[in-house]
Order: structure tokens, then sequence, then C-alpha cells
């Protein structure tokens, strides 16, 4: 069974979290960071960390 991560809470794959009237679910508005790992380490680390206070 999948889970899905919402707002720090996990779901089952087949429960439904997001109403139609959602302005994200309607309109695709949503925010998608890449980050870049090597041997375990975020790099540009703290660039990342401002990109995100920003949303």
């Amino acid at each position: 069974m999948l889970k899905i991560c919402y707002n720090g809470h996990y779901y089952s794959e087949h429960e439904a979290i997001l109403q139609a009237g959602n302005k994200s679910y309607r309109y695709g508005d949503g925010f998608f960071e890449t980050i870049r790992v090597w041997k375990n380490e975020i790099l540009l680390s703290s660039y990342h960390k401002k990109e995100l206070k920003k949303v």
C-alpha cells in the first residue's frame, strides 16, 4: 500500500485529501523544487532553504 504525505500527515493512496474547490487542484498551482544531493549532502542547501521560505 502506498502512502501520501500531505501537510505532515500520511494518507492511504485511496483516501481523498483534496476537495474539488481547492485552488491548487483546480488551477495547477503548486511548488516544485529539485534538490541535488552528493554523498548524502544537499548541494546549495542555504539557497534551497531561502527558496522554501519564500513559498
